[in-house]
């Protein structure tokens, strides 16, 4: 799994934008709203969340659709992780590649890049031979890996498939 400047849960994602925006998420800044405002607030980051961002799923259990967070479903990841994020992200704070490389502890390889002074998605740009390197690497090595073990594993299974015939 690549991914670059991923968010670690939709409620952290809009409290960043919203105050970004409007400066509301700031808590020396709800001293001056009233609660019907901060409800109001609420409202609008529960709807983006939910319907704007959220990746929908159907929950194997109870068959309803749900929005998974991003932290709560890393440490299920068996794959390889190679998590990127720029420093300088203005839309989604680097903090939340390493949150979600700090619970990715099932993953085989589990790497954070995170190059100083790059923006929000544009890490092809300002950091172009390093990004296309690591990414080239990252694959190229756990994809042979990937394709070496699934033959040796097909072949074990022929052989043994041969051997009960």
């Amino acid at each position: 799994m690549v991914a670059e400047n991923p968010f670690s849960t939709r409620d952290d994602l809009m409290a960043h934008i919203v105050n970004a925006i409007f400066g509301v998420a700031n808590p020396l800044f709800r001293w001056f709203i009233t609660p019907l405002q901060q409800r109001f607030i609420s409202l609008i980051v529960w709807f983006a969340t939910r319907l704007l961002l959220g990746v929908k799923t159907i929950d194997s259990v109870s068959g309803e659709l749900n929005h998974p967070n991003p932290i709560d479903v890393i440490s299920e990841i068996t794959c390889p992780v190679l998590l990127m994020h720029g420093t300088a992200d203005q839309l989604i704070p680097y903090t939340h590649s390493q949150w979600l490389s700090a619970k990715a502890t099932a993953a085989s390889v589990n790497e954070l890049w995170l190059p100083i002074g790059a923006e929000h998605t544009a890490l092809e740009n300002s950091h172009t031979d390093e990004f296309y390197r690591r990414v080239i690497t990252f694959i190229t090595t756990h994809l042979t890996r990937t394709t070496t073990t699934t033959a040796t594993a097909t072949a074990t299974a022929t052989a043994t498939v041969t051997v009960k015939k």
